[in-house]
């Protein structure tokens, strides 16, 4: 009988020290196959630029991705069209006084994978700049902001493509 007692005993404290980070790991839910994997969970979801609330600008310099022929695929994703899986990662800067344009790149931002676009807020004078020397990968602003500093020169470029977002013609 006490040997039952000390096989009980050893099987108890190996339940405990098995079971404690299984179920702090997330138990079971681990076996589970309805979550997101890998193959669903890399496709983007398209948004209707339509109901967005807003306009918006957004440049993209060819220079930062013609070796990798991905500007008509950004092009698709930024105007809202669902895209499959684009192997470029992207830096965006969006002015630092325009929370609106900050607010859109983060909705931009959600629809990739992590870490695929990382938003950079400037001064919007130094911002301005950088794109008339194509100093940048994406541009995204607010129509208000692009009327107020003049920035819809920056897309007579040669190689900028623009996309408008919300009816934000210029």
């Amino acid at each position: 009988m006490n040997i039952l007692k000390v096989w009980g005993m050893r099987i108890g404290v190996l339940l405990v020290i098995l079971g404690v980070p299984f179920l702090s790991l997330g138990g079971a839910s681990a076996f589970r196959t309805d979550g997101v994997d890998a193959v669903t969970g890399a496709s983007t979801f398209a948004f209707n630029p339509d109901e967005v609330s807003g306009e918006y600008v957004i440049y993209i310099n060819h220079t930062y991705h013609e070796k990798r022929d991905t500007v008509g695929l950004w092009t698709a994703f930024f105007s809202g069209e669902n895209v499959p899986v684009i192997m470029d990662d992207i830096s965006c800067l969006v002015a630092s006084n325009d929370p609106a344009g900050m607010e859109y790149a983060q909705i931009c931002q959600a629809r990739l994978p992590e870490n695929q676009m990382r938003i950079k807020s400037v001064n919007a004078l130094l911002l301005l700049s950088k794109a008339d020397y194509g100093a940048f990968d994406v541009i995204i602003l607010s129509k208000p902001l692009v009327d107020a500093y003049a920035a819809a020169s920056v897309s007579e470029n040669q190689y900028i493509t623009t996309v408008y977002v919300g009816g934000a013609e210029v």
